[in-house]
């Protein structure tokens, strides 16, 4: 369940065609507009899997329907990129649903984040690609977008972006070097996920880690069962983006949630504050590429091959 960094991403050509899909909860038409217009302003052709905008409780169609969407978006030779319509809830009940050996013979980057995480990391981990832990299409609003959809359109075209970790918001939590491939996501899907075949390993890498609205003792809890399932033997370094809406129990956990996740990782070299995830800016990092990390008490860096 190891990953090793996945060669590097030459970017799609300016006409390449993108994939919306919806793995998960329903959209809206009116949800898609703005994304898409972005998208097609930056020379991209867009265009919408056949559930889009299906309806079977609160997912976009059925499982069988939704899977069946995702290997269509791999399969079809036209497709050169393939992002998400939202997250919210419902990836995981398609894995077993998935030809996963049909997906790995046609690789192309995938974006999402949150309840994506459970594609992402089948994915990088089993298929042996490049996911972008980005926004998916319903975050691409007229009033958040111009700098998370900057970021987006540059890792899909492969050109370089600023510097993540040059944010204001960016706290330096324990210095040190890293390298490695960068896995991980959101940190309750990581947990939920392992003792499947979609489950992960941190060894040799760097980890990512979010999430949104959850309690510090259970994110503690995600944490421990994936440190007693050995996920995170071996982590290199972590990166702690947004945790929004985390807050303590009636009970107080007693330390932070930034504290807390430091805890469980030895002497690694760690930063936070990262704008991906669930917070108004949306940086795209790319899963499964070649990073390197450093912190240090006034500045920290990371770097990715392209």
């Amino acid at each position: 369940m190891t990953v090793s960094s996945l060669p590097p991403f030459p970017g799609l050509s300016a006409d390449s065609t993108i994939r919306i899909i919806a793995p998960a909860n329903y959209v809206t038409e009116a949800a898609m507009a703005p994304g898409r217009a972005m998208l097609e302003a930056a020379g991209f052709k867009v265009d919408y899997c056949a559930n889009l905008f299906e309806r079977e409780g609160q997912f976009a169609g059925s499982d069988q329907m939704r899977a069946e969407s995702l290997m269509t978006a791999f399969a079809d030779p036209d497709v050169a990129a393939i992002i998400s319509a939202r997250g919210g809830y419902g990836s995981p009940r398609l894995m077993e649903l998935v030809d996963w050996n049909r997906i790995a013979l046609n690789p192309k980057p995938f974006v999402g984040y949150s309840d994506l995480t459970a594609v992402m990391t089948r994915l990088v981990h089993r298929c042996g690609m490049r996911a972008f832990h980005g926004p998916v299409m319903r975050d691409l609003s007229a009033d958040t977008a111009e700098p998370t959809a900057q970021s987006l359109i540059a890792a899909l075209k492969g050109t370089p972006v600023d510097d993540p970790l040059s944010m204001a918001s960016v706290v330096p939590v324990r210095p040190g070097q890293a390298s490695g491939p960068l896995v991980g996501g959101n940190l309750t899907m990581l947990a939920s996920i392992m003792g499947t075949d979609s489950g992960f390993s941190a060894q040799g890498a760097i980890l990512l880690l979010e999430d949104v609205a959850e309690y510090i003792y259970r994110l503690d809890r995600a944490l421990v069962q994936l440190r007693q399932a050995g996920a995170l033997e071996g982590v290199q370094g972590v990166i702690i983006a947004d945790l929004v809406d985390v807050e303590d129990g009636t009970v107080p956990f007693g330390i932070s949630a930034i504290d807390m996740i430091a805890a469980h990782f030895g002497d690694v070299p760690i930063v936070a504050g990262v704008p991906a995830g669930h917070g108004r800016r949306k940086l795209t990092l790319a899963l499964g590429a070649e990073s390197n990390l450093t912190v240090a008490a006034e500045s920290c860096s990371f770097s990715q091959q392209s």
